[in-house]
């Protein structure tokens, strides 16, 4: 019999969605952040009813929901009739076999812990952690198969469900939920919360208070309906690759509720993304997702973040394990900087006891640039403290990119390594007048400032052409550095953009960075006050001289398959472009319609991802008695 638990306290509560490989790839490539960025570590929350990371071991009960699902063979199993690909015995598997085979991925999320400090980067010893999951995380499942689901189960009802299950598994206490999940796996062919019918999402993790304590649980939808947009084939070809992205989803959203079980209330960094949001369909690079062989079976996975090693790791030794010597970390925030002949720059160097007992540490620097010094205060720290570094260049130090290592010394040794650029004064950039043949070495910093007028409301700063892999990124009122922005845009390749909100106009500055060795590659910069525009409503009477540009966006829904901008009534030529999430330009758009003579422009975009799409007219002549029109469907 169930045990009847208290209803969810909202009907809507902390969702912490999962993108579409779609929409991870559209954020990774149109940076729009109000929010300022001055870290990519993951800081702790503070916790949420003193809850912020699991820190027993993981137990994660799986619920396969609805008569959707068809018959089980045989009785009792997950291979049910209308499962066509396999989705339930995959899960199931997956879970069964993390934490067994010395499988290292778990160990990323070992290094974070509660019972420290908000704003937290680095766990001492003492402090309770996650612990490695030995043997596998499946505590159990329930094949609740009785009655149909809803077509598109609401919040509230996935929650209710992750509630009945806390009841059926006999957890009924918060000692019982205290380090347990519930995955809510839903049917084929249903949409839970919005699943593939414009919710942008490929599953989602949250929690509710009920008597028997805090739920946590996750949205698990069939996720082969959405094809590619949630992982088929992202690791492996072919059939093989047909789960993909069941276990790159489903260990994605274990790894994120074990570091941040009640949202938002463990390990976060400065734009809300949690461990795994930051490595969420990586394809490329050492952080890529990959198959990771498990006792049950291989699996493709997902990287996921570490605060030590400022990086997407697909594996990590596993920490606070007992008996080990004396070993500590160090940390450097921030980790870049800089510096005019003459200045100076200051980061903290920390280091933070990982086994064994705290112990005095030595700090020393070395490829330290020609009449440049490194000065730390204090100078010797133990191993579970701070020390301000301070690198202080001279007039005579010559312009350059030094990575200078700066040691700590103890039983053991550690280091990190900030990279010091030396330059001269930033240049001035001209508004709409791009800077062409930008070159540079890797780690090299090019900097450039901005005034804006109070009278403008958006700028976009912009990096395309050329060769290599150079980065962008863009600071209010200080020059900025890899680590310490406003604004960062860095897709592995030279096509950046960073769409700034002025804020009453000041000075941007803008660092072109060498991520690769790069060459010929243009920085473009527009700002503009831009007018709204409403599906099917016009705008009339536009008027200009040549070279004139009037800015409008548009906000599109999820879903819709088509946007289309049209001008008409021309008296003059005009040029139309449009682009999401950045002011547009004959550089930089998502389409261009530049017909010579006095005709109108039309732009179509197929399938636009939703979000703001900004429309320039620009004169080619003078010109009045323009209509503008945008509409979607």
């Amino acid at each position: 019999m169930l045990v009847a638990l208290a209803p969810p306290v909202a009907a809507n509560g902390p969702r912490k969605l999962y993108p579409t490989v779609e929409g991870a790839q559209a954020q990774r490539s149109n940076v729009l952040t109000r929010a300022a960025g001055t870290d990519p570590s993951l800081t702790y929350q503070g916790g949420v009813d003193g809850i912020g990371v699991t820190t027993g071991a993981p137990q994660v009960y799986v619920v396969f929901w609805g008569a959707q699902w068809g018959t089980a063979t045989p009785p009792g199993s997950t291979h049910f009739s209308n499962d066509t690909a396999g989705v339930a015995p995959r899960v199931e598997a997956l879970l069964a076999g993390i934490g067994t085979n010395d499988e290292h991925w778990s160990g990323v999320m070992t290094q974070y812990c509660e019972g420290v400090p908000a704003g937290t980067i680095t766990c001492p010893s003492i402090a309770p952690h996650v612990p490695y999951p030995m043997g596998g995380v499946l505590a159990g499942t329930w094949n609740d198969t009785g009655a149909v689901v809803p077509a598109a189960a609401t919040y509230s009802q996935l929650a209710s469900e992750a509630l009945r299950a806390a009841a059926h598994f006999g957890n009924t206490t918060p000692a019982s939920n205290r380090n347990a999940q519930y995955v809510i796996v839903s049917p084929k062919g249903t949409h839970p919360d919005g699943f593939g019918a414009g919710g942008g999402f490929c599953a989602w993790h949250s929690y509710v208070s009920t008597s028997a304590g805090d739920i946590a649980f996750t949205n698990l939808p069939y996720l082969p309906d959405s094809g590619v947009s949630c992982g088929v084939n992202f690791v492996n070809p072919g059939s093989a690759g047909v789960l993909d992205g069941v276990s790159i989803v489903e260990g994605h959203e274990y790894a994120e509720t074990i570091t941040d079980q009640n949202p938002s209330g463990g390990w976060l960094d400065n734009q809300g993304l949690e461990n795994a949001d930051k490595c969420a369909w990586v394809n490329s690079g050492p952080g890529r997702a990959q198959n990771v062989p498990l006792a049950t079976g291989t699996f493709a996975m997902q990287s996921t973040w570490s605060n030590d090693g400022s990086a997407c790791l697909i594996a990590h030794e596993t920490w606070g394990v007992p008996g080990l010597p004396d070993d500590f970390v160090v940390n450097l925030a921030p980790r870049t900087g800089f510096a005019n002949p003459g200045g100076s720059v200051e980061t903290e160097l920390s280091a933070t006891t990982i086994t064994g007992n705290p112990q005095p540490v030595d700090l020393s620097a070395s490829g330290v640039p020609l009449d440049t010094d490194v000065f730390f205060s204090p100078a010797s720290i133990s191993s579970d403290d701070i020390s301000s570094v301070t690198i202080a260049t001279s007039d005579t130090t010559p312009f350059g990119t030094y990575p200078i290592t700066l040691t700590v010394t103890g039983a053991v040794t550690r280091s990190a390594t900030f990279v010091l650029s030396v330059g001269g004064p930033a240049a001035p950039l001209a508004d709409g007048v791009p800077v062409t043949g930008i070159s540079g070495a890797a780690d090299s910093a090019q900097y450039w400032y901005l005034d804006v007028p109070a009278s403008q409301d958006l700028v976009d700063i912009s990096l395309s052409g050329g060769s290599g892999d150079a980065d962008l990124y863009v600071r209010r009122g200080a020059p900025p550095s890899p680590d310490v922005f406003d604004c960062k845009s860095a897709s592995g390749s030279n096509l950046e953009a960073c769409l700034q909100y002025a804020n009453g106009g000041g000075r941007l500055y803008v660092l072109v960075y060498g991520a690769q060795p790069f060459a010929e590659v243009t920085l473009t910069n527009a700002s503009a006050f831009p007018i709204p525009v409403f599906t099917g409503s016009p705008e009339r009477w536009l008027e200009g001289s040549a070279g004139t540009r009037v800015y409008f966006w548009i906000t599109v829904p999820p879903g819709k398959r088509r946007l289309t901008v049209r001008t008409s009534g021309t008296h003059g030529d005009v040029d139309l472009y449009v682009r999401r999430a950045g002011l547009p330009g004959p550089i930089a758009n998502l389409c261009a319609s530049e017909r010579r003579g006095r005709r109108g422009e039309s732009c179509r975009i197929s399938d636009p991802l939703g979000g703001s799409y900004y429309i320039v007219i620009q004169g080619y002549t003078d010109f009045n008695h323009l209509t503008l029109r945008a509409t979607y469907h």
